[in-house]
Protein backbone atom coordinates (compact mmCIF):
# COMPACT_ATOMS: atom_id res chain seq x y z
CA UNK A 1 0.00 0.00 0.00
CA UNK A 2 2.93 2.28 -0.27
CA UNK A 3 3.51 4.53 -3.33
CA UNK A 4 1.57 6.91 -5.73
CA UNK A 5 -0.70 4.33 -7.56
CA UNK A 6 -2.85 3.46 -3.97
CA UNK A 7 -2.88 7.33 -3.61
CA UNK A 8 -3.79 7.98 -7.51
CA UNK A 9 -6.85 5.42 -7.36
CA UNK A 10 -8.21 6.36 -4.21
CA UNK A 11 -8.29 10.28 -5.44
CA UNK A 12 -9.39 8.66 -8.80
CA UNK A 13 -6.85 10.43 -11.12
CA UNK A 14 -4.77 8.71 -14.30
CA UNK A 15 -1.85 11.27 -13.86
CA UNK A 16 0.12 9.54 -11.93
CA UNK A 17 3.84 10.83 -11.61
CA UNK A 18 6.39 8.16 -11.77
CA UNK A 19 8.88 9.31 -9.44
CA UNK A 20 9.38 7.69 -6.23
CA UNK A 21 7.17 8.60 -3.37
CA UNK A 22 9.06 10.48 -1.12
CA UNK A 23 9.80 9.22 2.28
CA UNK A 24 11.27 11.92 4.66
CA UNK A 25 9.84 10.57 7.87
CA UNK A 26 12.60 8.13 8.65
CA UNK A 27 13.40 7.19 12.66
CA UNK A 28 16.05 9.82 12.98
CA UNK A 29 14.25 12.80 11.84
CA UNK A 30 11.18 11.87 14.24
CA UNK A 31 13.81 11.87 16.67
CA UNK A 32 14.91 14.71 16.35
CA UNK A 33 11.72 16.22 16.15
CA UNK A 34 10.36 14.76 19.26
CA UNK A 35 13.46 15.91 21.36
CA UNK A 36 13.13 19.98 19.72
CA UNK A 37 9.96 19.92 20.83
CA UNK A 38 10.38 19.17 24.29
CA UNK A 39 13.59 21.30 24.65
CA UNK A 40 12.84 24.03 22.91
CA UNK A 41 9.84 24.84 25.68
CA UNK A 42 11.97 23.86 28.20
CA UNK A 43 14.81 26.12 27.48
CA UNK A 44 12.41 28.70 27.32
CA UNK A 45 10.72 28.41 30.28
CA UNK A 46 14.15 28.29 32.36
CA UNK A 47 15.34 31.59 31.05
CA UNK A 48 12.18 33.40 31.62
CA UNK A 49 12.54 31.81 35.13
CA UNK A 50 16.21 32.82 35.76
CA UNK A 51 15.69 35.97 34.30
CA UNK A 52 12.51 36.43 36.55
CA UNK A 53 14.81 35.19 39.60
CA UNK A 54 17.53 37.69 39.05
CA UNK A 55 15.42 40.41 38.30
CA UNK A 56 13.26 40.07 41.69
CA UNK A 57 16.62 38.86 43.39
CA UNK A 58 18.06 42.15 42.76
CA UNK A 59 14.85 44.39 43.40
CA UNK A 60 14.98 42.88 46.88
CA UNK A 61 18.78 42.82 47.81
CA UNK A 62 20.08 45.46 45.72
CA UNK A 63 22.48 43.23 44.80
CA UNK A 64 23.12 40.93 41.56
CA UNK A 65 23.37 37.44 42.48
CA UNK A 66 26.93 36.95 41.87
CA UNK A 67 27.88 40.27 44.03
CA UNK A 68 25.86 39.06 46.93
CA UNK A 69 27.32 35.34 46.46
CA UNK A 70 31.01 37.05 46.78
CA UNK A 71 29.99 39.01 49.92
CA UNK A 72 28.95 36.27 51.78
CA UNK A 73 31.74 34.01 50.73
CA UNK A 74 34.35 36.49 51.58
CA UNK A 75 32.79 37.06 54.92
CA UNK A 76 32.49 33.11 55.84
CA UNK A 77 36.46 33.20 54.55
CA UNK A 78 37.00 36.06 56.75
CA UNK A 79 38.11 38.33 54.43
CA UNK A 80 35.80 41.22 54.16
CA UNK A 81 35.49 43.54 50.89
Amino acid sequence: KDGWAPLCQFLETDNCPHSPFPNTNTSLVMKVQTMSSFLVPLALLLFVLFTSFAFGFKRLTGFRFLQWFENKWLKLLGRTK
